[in-house]
Protein backbone atom coordinates (compact mmCIF):
# COMPACT_ATOMS: atom_id res chain seq x y z
CA UNK A 1 0.00 0.00 0.00
CA UNK A 2 1.42 3.61 -0.81
CA UNK A 3 1.06 6.15 2.44
CA UNK A 4 -0.83 8.69 -0.16
CA UNK A 5 -3.56 5.88 0.13
CA UNK A 6 -3.73 5.59 3.73
CA UNK A 7 -4.74 9.13 3.74
CA UNK A 8 -7.89 8.51 1.82
CA UNK A 9 -9.27 5.73 3.56
CA UNK A 10 -8.13 7.66 6.84
CA UNK A 11 -8.28 11.38 6.43
CA UNK A 12 -5.72 13.60 8.28
CA UNK A 13 -6.82 16.60 10.72
CA UNK A 14 -5.96 18.47 8.03
CA UNK A 15 -8.34 17.09 5.86
CA UNK A 16 -10.87 16.89 7.69
CA UNK A 17 -10.62 20.82 9.39
CA UNK A 18 -10.33 21.78 5.28
CA UNK A 19 -13.96 20.34 5.20
CA UNK A 20 -15.13 21.70 8.13
CA UNK A 21 -14.25 25.43 7.30
CA UNK A 22 -17.77 26.52 5.14
CA UNK A 23 -19.64 25.20 8.23
CA UNK A 24 -17.23 27.38 10.70
CA UNK A 25 -17.54 31.07 8.94
CA UNK A 26 -21.04 31.27 10.56
CA UNK A 27 -23.36 29.08 12.56
CA UNK A 28 -26.38 30.10 15.35
CA UNK A 29 -24.85 30.94 18.58
CA UNK A 30 -26.37 29.23 21.81
CA UNK A 31 -28.51 32.59 22.23
CA UNK A 32 -29.89 31.57 18.95
CA UNK A 33 -28.21 34.87 17.31
CA UNK A 34 -25.65 34.70 14.43
CA UNK A 35 -21.78 34.49 15.21
CA UNK A 36 -19.50 35.31 12.54
CA UNK A 37 -16.14 32.98 13.40
CA UNK A 38 -13.76 33.62 10.63
CA UNK A 39 -13.03 36.36 8.23
CA UNK A 40 -13.49 34.84 4.62
CA UNK A 41 -15.76 35.32 1.63
CA UNK A 42 -18.46 32.99 2.87
CA UNK A 43 -21.91 32.92 2.36
CA UNK A 44 -24.67 30.79 4.38
CA UNK A 45 -28.59 30.43 4.66
CA UNK A 46 -29.22 29.90 8.60
CA UNK A 47 -31.85 29.17 10.53
CA UNK A 48 -31.90 31.36 14.13
CA UNK A 49 -33.58 31.17 17.30
CA UNK A 50 -37.60 31.21 17.11
CA UNK A 51 -36.92 29.72 13.36
CA UNK A 52 -36.36 33.15 12.28
CA UNK A 53 -34.21 32.39 8.66
CA UNK A 54 -31.58 34.74 7.18
CA UNK A 55 -29.50 34.78 4.54
CA UNK A 56 -25.31 36.10 4.99
CA UNK A 57 -22.91 36.89 2.42
CA UNK A 58 -19.53 38.27 3.35
CA UNK A 59 -17.29 39.42 0.82
CA UNK A 60 -13.56 40.29 2.68
CA UNK A 61 -13.33 41.00 6.22
CA UNK A 62 -10.21 42.44 8.14
CA UNK A 63 -10.19 43.01 11.52
CA UNK A 64 -8.98 46.27 12.79
CA UNK A 65 -8.21 45.52 16.40
CA UNK A 66 -6.93 42.17 17.92
CA UNK A 67 -9.93 39.82 18.80
CA UNK A 68 -11.17 40.88 22.35
CA UNK A 69 -13.87 41.04 25.06
CA UNK A 70 -12.10 43.54 27.55
CA UNK A 71 -14.21 46.89 28.06
CA UNK A 72 -12.02 49.20 28.30
CA UNK A 73 -10.64 48.22 24.35
CA UNK A 74 -12.27 49.04 21.12
CA UNK A 75 -13.19 46.85 18.91
CA UNK A 76 -12.91 47.12 14.99
CA UNK A 77 -13.44 45.15 11.48
CA UNK A 78 -13.36 46.36 7.80
CA UNK A 79 -15.67 44.89 4.89
CA UNK A 80 -15.25 44.99 1.79
CA UNK A 81 -17.01 44.08 -1.35
CA UNK A 82 -14.23 45.35 -4.11
CA UNK A 83 -16.44 43.95 -7.27
CA UNK A 84 -19.43 46.37 -5.50
CA UNK A 85 -16.84 49.30 -4.86
CA UNK A 86 -18.43 49.14 -1.06
CA UNK A 87 -17.09 48.46 1.90
CA UNK A 88 -17.85 49.72 5.66
CA UNK A 89 -16.08 49.60 8.89
CA UNK A 90 -17.45 48.46 12.19
CA UNK A 91 -15.97 49.90 15.01
CA UNK A 92 -17.02 49.78 19.14
CA UNK A 93 -16.30 52.09 22.16
CA UNK A 94 -16.97 49.60 24.76
CA UNK A 95 -17.96 51.17 28.18
CA UNK A 96 -14.83 51.52 29.62
CA UNK A 97 -12.84 52.56 27.58
CA UNK A 98 -11.31 56.28 28.18
CA UNK A 99 -10.40 57.06 24.70
CA UNK A 100 -12.46 58.46 22.41
CA UNK A 101 -10.95 58.83 19.83
CA UNK A 102 -8.95 55.94 17.51
CA UNK A 103 -7.14 55.47 14.45
CA UNK A 104 -7.53 52.34 12.35
CA UNK A 105 -5.21 51.90 9.08
CA UNK A 106 -7.25 49.77 6.57
CA UNK A 107 -6.31 46.97 4.19
CA UNK A 108 -7.13 46.36 0.65
CA UNK A 109 -7.55 49.22 -0.83
CA UNK A 110 -6.47 50.85 -3.84
CA UNK A 111 -4.06 53.66 -2.78
CA UNK A 112 -4.48 55.31 -6.15
CA UNK A 113 -8.39 55.80 -5.46
CA UNK A 114 -10.45 58.45 -3.72
CA UNK A 115 -12.46 57.10 -1.43
CA UNK A 116 -16.06 58.93 -0.52
CA UNK A 117 -15.71 57.98 3.52
CA UNK A 118 -18.90 58.81 5.49
CA UNK A 119 -19.85 58.48 9.41
CA UNK A 120 -23.37 57.75 9.75
CA UNK A 121 -23.47 58.78 13.42
CA UNK A 122 -22.26 62.63 12.54
CA UNK A 123 -23.70 62.13 8.89
CA UNK A 124 -20.50 63.73 7.95
CA UNK A 125 -19.39 62.59 3.98
CA UNK A 126 -15.47 63.09 2.71
CA UNK A 127 -13.31 61.96 0.37
CA UNK A 128 -9.98 60.18 1.59
CA UNK A 129 -7.18 59.13 -0.57
CA UNK A 130 -6.65 54.90 -0.70
CA UNK A 131 -3.12 55.94 0.22
CA UNK A 132 -4.12 57.90 3.27
CA UNK A 133 -6.56 55.27 4.57
CA UNK A 134 -3.81 52.52 3.81
CA UNK A 135 -1.02 55.19 5.73
CA UNK A 136 -2.76 57.28 8.15
CA UNK A 137 -5.60 55.47 9.34
CA UNK A 138 -9.31 55.74 8.87
CA UNK A 139 -9.91 58.32 12.59
CA UNK A 140 -12.87 57.71 14.41
CA UNK A 141 -14.36 59.41 17.39
CA UNK A 142 -16.90 58.12 19.85
CA UNK A 143 -18.09 60.45 22.09
CA UNK A 144 -20.67 58.82 24.12
CA UNK A 145 -20.05 55.80 25.80
CA UNK A 146 -22.77 52.92 25.39
CA UNK A 147 -25.96 52.75 27.66
CA UNK A 148 -27.37 49.34 28.69
CA UNK A 149 -30.42 48.95 29.48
Amino acid sequence: MKPIDILYCYPNNFRRAIAELPGLVFYCGAGGGLVVNLYAPASARLELAEGVAVEVRQETGYPLTPYNLDPAQWIAWQFDQPEAGTGMVQAFRREKNVEAVQTFRLRGLDPAATYDVTNFDANSPEKITGQELLERGLTIEVKDLPVWL
